[in-house]
């Protein structure tokens, strides 16, 4: 009775533990676990949500950069500044067109946009103000379309024009903004206000980094769009605050009222900014706020998160009560139904144990416990159980396959470890029998390549392994030792099934793979390569590298082939696997002609000529290399903008899956026609681009723009830019950089000038771009090239240095 009462003790007391122990440790869980949990969460998520917008403002405020430099470098404000230096701006006939551009620049790049509310440029130099709808005087436009209402004592009288842009627009840096201010705008009449709203201003000064700007772009952001995405909905508890450089209040959002806002307002470069940085707490208003902080990656701002304590704390006050009434109920429940089950539980143990012991083991006392007999006659079972050995014999045929080919490949070449080996994984390999070893290569037909997927090339060649194997019966072995060869291990026979001997020392199972490989003719071509015998099994590697050896020896074709090692021939060294001299100078000739059919049929022959001379399937695709490689040559391909490198690769690619003569001479045809152009071709292109270039050629030292080119013929830059590249074989930018450099180098050999006189002479603003670009096309520097090519005298090489500049089907020489 004692076992009884063991184990229904246990039983009782694992079951009153299931019950109390979660109730106990719900309770764990929910005053520490679940409260940090929830603050946690909450400062996760409000963290999260504080990057979320913080990550959301910077890109914002970097993509308003960009377009903000792209505005202040643009050409029409270049143009209008330097109008503006040289005399009297507003006589100027192309003063209107000008800021027309400039207006249609701030309006298509700014004002278009919801979360900007106004754009407008301050040009220092000429006191004037210029937005998207008109051009104003610069005081008349502060005191009526963008007067500052609440400056907070920084700007002064905002009436004032001179403090407003003393303080606003001088000596800025490349960016700066300032926080939300209130932005009016008033009858320029009746000095009525006609609308006001809160707005951020980013200001840029133009050109930049200049230490006194010759003007302003400024960018007033809207607050309220701003401000948008600062909480969702669900978050009445957090606040977000937006703080400057100088620790002023950029914009805020959130849960506190109008009167805690203007208590941070009045706090923010006390409590607030000795918190910033670390996790605290701040009072505002009577209720406690825990605050997080991150730093801004683009500037200095700081984007801070007020939470209230008192409302995270809620739903943990109410969990608290309900935990008290729940762990009574628990313990009670618990106790009663530890008691049934643990009833019900042992009465099967007991009748378990009492149908076990029939089973051989050691003899068990009336005293041991229930569950240690259960787990030896147990113990005993698993061992007489044999499913893990059937297991294994199903996986025997794969293992010695796996075996077979690290054998075959030389990874073993001892006879006792390969033997123990063979041993160990079921594998009878008799150490002192002659076996012979042949190699099957298969090489699928160009369209069987194409049209059948990799799985269905697996299949077939399982299917090919079934019936080797079946064609053994038991006297040998079969194995893949790379993806496209199998090896086959046999036993010697010297007669076929009808007991008449083979002759010419060629094995019978060479006969026998060949029909076996019959049923597979249409999808690939089976080579089959026999070796002599191996005596003992370290010597079977030899044998494979012996059959291996002779796939080399196969022949262009589409049938299945047979290689027996009496079948070498004695002039195999003597035969050409690449184009002689002559065939050379006469493809070169042929390409010249610049007719592709003729270049084509030239190369056919050649390959009838070159497969007269009995050249294997490697040596064909070698001698196909040399072919494809003398036809670049000879048309300069590797120089021509239209060829491409992948192109190249490809045809390498298909000229080692050539299998057969007519896939050779269609791939070498393709090469011909890719490569040979007819001078027709060369003067295909149209005459607009004939216009394009000859302006070029005769305004290289001018601001040449592909826009400029494109609005001229009324077409997109993208339209523009491909249809040059098709009529003229590469890129505009490319063309235009290349026909400069040219007119450089003449320059460079046949004048004394400076390096700086010709970089702007072939219309390069700056010394460094002119020498970086000449660097990276030449290879060298321009005085390097100059002192290369003529010593450091000018002139003496001006004659040799003609380069030929390729333009369509023309040839343009000197100048």
């Amino acid at each position: 009775m004692r076992t009884k009462r063991s184990v229904f003790a246990q039983f009782f007391i694992s079951y009153f533990l299931l019950f109390l122990v979660p109730v106990i440790v719900v309770g764990i869980f929910t005053y520490v676990y679940l409260t940090r949990a929830a603050e946690q969460e909450a400062e996760a998520s409000a963290s999260q949500w504080l990057t979320h917008y913080a990550e959301s403002v910077d890109e914002q405020l970097a993509l308003l950069q960009e377009d903000m430099i792209q505005t202040v470098e643009s050409a029409s404000i270049g143009t209008y500044l330097r109008l503006a230096r040289e005399g009297d701006l507003a006589r100027n006939p192309d003063r209107v067109p000008l800021l027309q551009e400039l207006m249609r620049q701030l309006y298509q790049t700014y004002d278009d946009k919801p979360a900007i509310g106004h754009a407008y440029l301050l040009f220092a130099s000429t006191g004037k103000v210029l937005d998207a709808n008109g051009y104003y005087e610069a005081e008349a436009y502060f005191r009526t379309h963008n007067r500052i209402e609440d400056a907070s004592g920084e700007f002064g009288d905002p009436m004032s024009s001179d403090t407003a842009k003393q303080a606003l627009f001088t000596g800025r840096r490349l960016q700066y903004i300032l926080p939300a201010t209130e932005i009016g705008v008033y009858d320029a009449f009746l000095g009525t206000l006609q609308s006001r709203e809160r707005r951020v201003m980013v200001i840029t000064g133009f050109p930049l980094h200049a230490r006194d700007p010759d003007g302003y772009l400024v960018v007033n952001l809207r607050e309220d769009k701003l401000r948008e995405g600062m909480l969702p909905v669900e978050q009445a508890s957090r606040h977000i605050v937006v703080l400057g450089e100088d620790g002023q209040i950029i914009t805020q959002g959130g849960a506190l009222g109008e009167a805690a806002a203007a208590l941070l307002r009045n706090n923010v470069n006390r409590e607030l900014t000795d918190l910033l940085g670390q996790p605290g707490e701040i009072e505002l208003d009577g209720r406690l706020y825990r605050l997080q902080s991150i730093a801004s990656g683009y500037n200095g701002w700081t984007y801070a998160s007020l939470l209230d304590l008192e409302a995270l704390h809620y739903p943990m006050t109410v969990i608290t009560r309900v935990f008290g009434g729940l762990l009574l109920l628990f313990l009670i429940a618990g106790l009663l139904i530890a008691y049934g089950f643990s009833r019900r539980m042992y009465r099967p143990i007991r009748t378990i144990r009492q149908r076990l012991d029939h089973l051989p083991g050691s003899p068990v006392g009336e005293g041991d416990n229930d569950y240690d007999v259960i787990t030896e006659r147990s113990q005993a079972l698993i061992t007489n159980n044999r499913s893990m050995h059937q297991q294994i014999d199903g996986m025997r045929p794969m293992i010695q396959e796996h075996f077979l080919s690290r054998v075959l490949l030389g990874e073993y070449k001892d006879d006792l470890a390969i033997s123990i080996y063979a041993r160990e994984i079921g594998l009878r390999l008799p150490e002192r029998t002659r076996h012979e070893v042949l190699a099957v290569e298969l090489r699928y037909h160009g369209d069987a390549a194409a049209s059948l997927s990799e799985t269905a090339k697996a299949f077939q060649i399982i299917e090919l392994k079934h019936a080797i194997l079946r064609m053994l019966a038991g006297a040998g072995w079969v194995c893949q030792v790379e993806p496209r060869r199998l090896a086959v291990i046999a036993e010697p026979c010297s007669s076929d099934a009808d007991g008449s001997e083979q002759s010419g020392g060629r094995s019978v199972w060479g006969t026998r793979l060949l029909q076996a490989a019959e049923a597979f003719q249409p999808y690939f071509k089976a080579t089959i390569a026999e070796s002599g015998a191996a005596v003992r099994p370290a010597l079977l590697s030899r044998a494979y590298d012996e059959a291996s050896k002779l796939l080399e020896k196969r022949r262009l074709g589409r049938l299945h082939e047979r290689i027996a090692p009496s079948d070498g021939d004695s002039d195999h060294g003597s035969r050409e696997s690449c184009l002689t001299q002559s065939e050379v100078n006469r493809v070169a000739l042929s390409v010249q002609g610049r007719d592709a059919s003729a270049t084509a049929a030239l190369v056919a022959q050649l390959l009838d000529e070159a497969l007269l001379r009995g050249l294997s399937a490697p040596e064909a695709q070698s001698w196909g290399l040399d072919c494809i490689n003398t036809l670049i040559r000879s048309c300069g391909g590797a120089q021509r903008a239209d060829f491409a490198l992948e192109r190249c690769r490809l045809w390498y690619d298909r000229l080692q899956q050539c299998g057969d003569q007519s896939e050779l001479a269609s791939l070498l045809k393709e090469v011909c026609q890719a490569l040979v152009r007819s001078p027709q071709d060369d003067a295909a292109r149209p005459g607009m681009f004939d216009e394009v270039l000859t302006h070029i050629h005769a305004n290289y030292d001018k601001d040449l723009t592909l826009e400029h080119y494109a609005a001229q013929y009324g077409m997109s830059m993208g339209h523009f830019s491909r249809s040059f590249k098709e009529a003229v074989g590469e890129k505009y930018i490319d063309y235009l950089t290349r026909y400069r450099l040219r007119k450089a180098k003449d320059m460079l050999l046949s004048t004394d000038m400076r390096i700086d006189d010709i970089s702007a002479a072939v219309g390069y603003v700056g010394r460094n771009s002119f020498i970086n670009l000449f660097k990276k096309f030449e290879g060298l520097t321009p005085g390097k090239y100059r002192s290369l090519h003529q010593g450091g005298k000018p002139g003496t090489a001006g004659q040799a240095e003609r380069s030929a500049w390729r333009n369509g089907g023309e040839t343009y020489d000197g100048a």
